[in-house]
Order: structure tokens, then C-alpha cells, then sequence
């Protein structure tokens, strides 16, 4: 069922969705001085906006119409930011920068606050349990890291669950001297997950794009890992049709990214 949003006076399921084509076009008249190129990009890609509201869990409190507005800084970020020399559609970039800010927006409207001292034991506790896991190759218990501390075990859980309940990866959980710490600078990867959620929805968007029996190869091939020649004897096609196959699909993949 599609999501109804009124702004402004404007039912936003009755906005004409702009083509891939004039999309592009608009943005290159934008980046070329149009200003009110930014306008018709707005008014025809709230739609997108509509596409990420249903993909977010919004509690009741919260009004639609506000989570929607920033939808729209998310999208106008987009639009300033977008690099025409990349081979990929404008929906592919800006989905992920608004589903970034309206996130960072639905996680700072939270009601439930930390204290500062809470936020600081359970800073300490990340600590311990890395430089822990350095030295004894396993993870402590709770009553380890208490005689460690010299924190009763009652604050150490109190600590833990209380941040849990409402901390992201990205929010800050110790600040010093105008430094913050937040969870995801203790974790030991460095993936970048608003790349990540870029890729995803590009190679989706490719996905879609290939044909029936392109895409019957790429899932055989790299999903469930046959070769080529067991894949032309199941789909009953001579091997350098396969291999044909998969290099145009790869071809047409990498213009996603």
C-alpha cells in the first residue's frame, strides 16, 4: 500500500516521478548554474522519499510529516553532492543519504536519555574487554571485568543495558576534552556502511536490469558456485554461451557502479 504524505498542501502520491533521463538531465542543468533545476529535482524524486519511509520502523510519537522533511534535506544533500561522471543512477546514490538522515534523525529523537556517568562505565567496560580479549584470547565475564574495574557487577549490567536499549554504533559514549568515542571506533573492521548499502542497491538495480537467463548464470555461477560447463549441460546451452553471457552481465553490473 503506498504511504500518503501531505506537504505543503501537496499529496505526494500524485507527484509525476521524473525519467532516469530528465533526472539526469535537470542535474546537469543544476550543476551548470540552473537553480531552478533544483526545484523540479525535489518535486520529482519525493517519491524516493516515500520508498525509504517504508523500509524505517517510525515509533507513534513521531510525526510522518517531520521524518519526511528531512527525507527532503537527505535528497537535497543528494542533489548538491551528486558526481556526474558516475555511472550509476541518481536513485541508487541518493537513497542511501536519505535513509542516512532520516536515521540519524529517528535516533536523536529518542526520549530515553544516558547519563554521563552511565555512558562512561560502559566506555570503560569496551575497554576492558578489548584489552581482554588481547591478552587471553577470549571474551571476560561480567565478573571479571567487575574485579578488574572494581565496579560492582549491579552497575557494570545497569551500564550495558541502558545503552543498549538506545545507543547506535555511531553515537558517542565517552567525550573527553572535546573528543568522542563512539561504539563502532572500538570494532576492529573499517567497513564503510554507507558504501555498503550503496553497492547493495547497485547491484540490485543491475540485477534487474539483465535478462532472464543472465541472471539464471549469475546466481548459478557465483550463488551456488558451478562452473560454466555444468551450468550450459543444466541450462542445456553450449559453454561459450555461457561465458558470453556472463561477460555481458558482468559488463552491464559494473555500469551500476
Amino acid at each position: 500500500m503506498q504511504q500518503k504524505v501531505t506537504i505543503t498542501g501537496l499529496d505526494t502520491s500524485k507527484i509525476q516521478v521524473l525519467s532516469r533521463k530528465n533526472c539526469r538531465q535537470l542535474l546537469i542543468d543544476y550543476h551548470h548554474g540552473d537553480r531552478t533545476a533544483k526545484d523540479k529535482l525535489v518535486m520529482g524524486n519525493l517519491k524516493l522519499i516515500l520508498s525509504v519511509l517504508k523500509k524505517c520502523n517510525i515509533p507513534a510519537r513521531i510525526d510522518i510529516n517531520d521524518v519526511f522533511q528531512i527525507g527532503v534535506i537527505g535528497l537535497i544533500k543528494a542533489i548538491d553532492n551528486f558526481n556526474l561522471e558516475m555511472d550509476v543512477s541518481f536513485s541508487t546514490y541518493a537513497i542511501p543519504m536519505i535513509l542516512g538522515e532520516i536515521k540519524r534523525y529517528l535516533r536523536d529523537s529518542t526520549q530515553l536519555k544516558v547519563s554521563r556517568q552511565i555512558k562512561d562505565i560502559a566506555y570503560k567496560i569496551l575497554k576492558c574487554k578489548e584489552n581482554y580479549i588481547a591478552t587471553h584470547g577470549k571474551e571476560p565475564t561480567l565478573e571479571e571485568i567487575s574485579k578488574i574495574l572494581e565496579i560492582p557487577e549491579v552497575d557494570l549490567f545497569e551500564a550495558m543495558n541502558s545503552i543498549n536499549s538506545v545507543v547506535s554504533i555511531f553515537d558517542p559514549i565517552y567525550t573527553e576534552n572535546g573528543e568522542s568515542i563512539s561504539i563502532i571506533d572500538q570494532l576492529s573492521d573499517e567497513i564503510d556502511y554507507g558504501q555498503r548499502i550503496a553497492n547493495y542497491t547497485a547491484l540490485y538495480d543491475g540485477l534487474n536490469r539483465l535478462s532472464t537467463l543472465q541472471k539464471k548464470i549469475i546466481q548459478k555461477r557465483y550463488y551456488d558456485g558451478l562452473t560454466q560447463f555444468e551450468i550450459a549441460n543444466e541450462l542445456a546451452i553450449s559453454q561459450a554461451q555461457v561465458s558470453r553471457l556472463e561477460k555481458s552481465a558482468i559488463s552491464e553490473l559494473k555500469k551500476r557502479f
